[in-house]
């Protein structure tokens, strides 16, 4: 377990984009960059990064090279279960469950520690975090059924929702930043359920439970205002209307679908299957499309990552050091990157 991917985030906005990029403002939805055409090369920043919670180290790869090419460290046993990218602001944001559950932030352009900074004591066991680009705040899940927001230009906890109504743990965050709605789903032995966070007022919204089967993952396709979330028992996606939260569709992939990502470029959805391969879903149709094989068995994957724009895939494992890459255009596993190097 010491070695696993706990989570994979790839930098890939800034693919063939000017070197900074404007933050989006409301309503205004994030854009991005279009395909380089052939023969030109991309450009700009390409980072894959590993997160592995055990040793508290993030892995930093160049998606071009698929060589290592930094660490974000944070120290030893420090349990760090979150990440995430802001690829407008140039920032790499891990939360750590040590107390008092310290959030780092890193630079993406160099690696370099730019803050640290306390999310509370006693500590909050972050278990996901995801960003609002048009309103630069962070929301941070944590294992003790708390929902953090930071504020992300002063680097401060604004507010803690949820405590005594959300159930333990919250497992998985979506942010969708033009209607600025926060979905965030609970999975396990005492929970099962989605809920919603008007980031306007901070007001909780639901519970939902319609379709879930503990529920692992979930995504916001901002195009649509449609979620998705992955049940791992269930062997499904459940498709729901992000305004009335109904449920619009069930998808069956059998096995045990955990991480789920969106290729916007095509309207594909790649779920990863503890089971030992990746489903690639028709977000139009709801069709599977494929069933990519990683690795070996037992491998078990649990988190993907996607760089649309160079159409690479990777495939993180908890109980290997080891990332998968996937051609996203013949849907199929073309390597590894190479084993993380330590400073511990």
């Amino acid at each position: 377990m010491g070695n696993c991917f706990k989570r994979i985030e790839v930098n890939n906005n800034l693919i063939n984009g000017p070197a900074n990029v404007v933050p989006p403002t409301a309503p205004t939805a994030p854009t991005q960059p279009t395909i380089p055409p052939s023969p030109t090369a991309p450009t700009g920043l390409n980072k894959v990064y590993g997160l592995q919670p055990f040793s508290g180290n993030t892995a930093v790869f160049d998606g071009f090279t698929n060589e290592q090419i930094g660490t974000l460290p944070t120290f030893y046993l420090s349990f760090a279960f979150a990440i995430a990218v802001d690829p407008y602001r140039n920032y790499v944001y891990v939360a750590a469950a040590n107390e008092p559950g310290t959030m780092y932030v890193y630079s993406a352009l160099d690696e370099s520690l730019i803050t640290q900074f306390a999310l509370s004591t006693p500590g909050p066991n972050p278990e996901a975090v995801e960003i609002n680009f048009t309103t630069n705040k962070l929301y941070v899940t944590t294992l003790t059924g708390r929902l953090f927001v930071v504020d992300g230009e002063k680097f401060e906890v604004e507010a803690v929702i949820g405590e005594g109504v959300f159930p333990n743990p919250l497992n998985a965050i979506a942010v969708n930043s033009l209607t600025n709605f926060i979905y965030i789903v609970s999975g396990g032995q005492f929970a099962n359920e989605m809920n919603v966070v008007n980031g306007a007022t901070n007001e909780i919204i639901g519970p939902f439970t319609e379709g879930l089967v503990n529920p692992s993952d979930v995504i916001v396709d901002e195009r649509t205002n449609l979620v998705y979330v992955t049940n791992t028992e269930g062997g499904t996606v459940t498709v729901y209307d992000g305004n009335t939260l109904a449920l619009v569709d069930t998808i069956v992939v059998n096995g045990s679908p955990n991480r789920v990502e969106i290729d916007p470029l095509f309207d594909e959805l790649y779920v990863v299957n503890a089971d030992g391969y990746v489903t690639v879903i028709d977000e139009n149709t709801s069709v599977i499309i494929a069933e990519i094989p990683v690795a070996d068995s037992g491998s078990n994957p649990v988190t993907i990552g996607l760089n649309p724009y160079t159409r690479r895939a990777y495939v993180g494992y908890s109980n290997r050091q080891l990332i998968s890459i996937i051609d996203m255009d013949t849907k199929t596993e073309i390597g590894s990157l190479p084993k993380q190097s330590s400073p511990f």
